[in-house]
């Protein structure tokens, strides 16, 4: 036998076996009591801010502010689909979205199942502002994206 076939045997050898995938549908759902109460909790417990605002009020809250139709409650996500320059969204000192209460969600489950991209290049779930602790365990802020991230709710 040849080194090749060799490598190839140990290859399939360590192969992990094959298992089914779960029923999700088995999964129990989960549903929180203050939806909105618990995504501004999940906001803040990522380094995020939340600030309560009047609708009449979206227009003038500080620019730029993105607009998100998807939070999620269980880690304080707001799905923001994107098109074109993207830096407004990753190369930002300060990320802020609205989101409307009424598109906040309970699970990631529940928001993948609400995930449109049509008219779009791409999306992406965001939760609180940037952060690493990469180098020595530091936690550092802003690393890889914005500093600080508003999240404003309207109703």
């Amino acid at each position: 036998m040849g080194a090749r076939e060799n490598i190839l045997r140990r290859i399939a050898d360590a192969a992990m076996p094959k298992r089914e995938m779960p029923d999700v549908g088995a999964i129990a759902k989960i549903a929180f009591e203050e939806r909105v109460a618990k995504f501004a909790e999940m906001v803040q417990s990522v380094g995020g801010e939340v600030k309560y605002v009047d609708a009449s009020a979206i227009e003038s809250l500080p620019q730029p502010c993105h607009h998100s139709k998807l939070a999620v409650a269980e880690n304080g996500a707001v799905w923001l689909p994107c098109k074109g320059d993207r830096r407004e969204l990753f190369a930002c000192e300060h990320l802020r979205v609205a989101v409307n209460a009424a598109d906040v969600v309970d699970t990631m489950h529940d928001a993948v199942a609400r995930v449109s991209l049509e008219g779009y290049e791409f999306g992406v779930f965001v939760s609180g502002p940037s952060k690493t602790a990469d180098i020595e365990q530091a936690l550092v802020l802003g690393a890889h994206g914005a500093m600080k991230a508003t999240i404003y709710i309207y109703k």
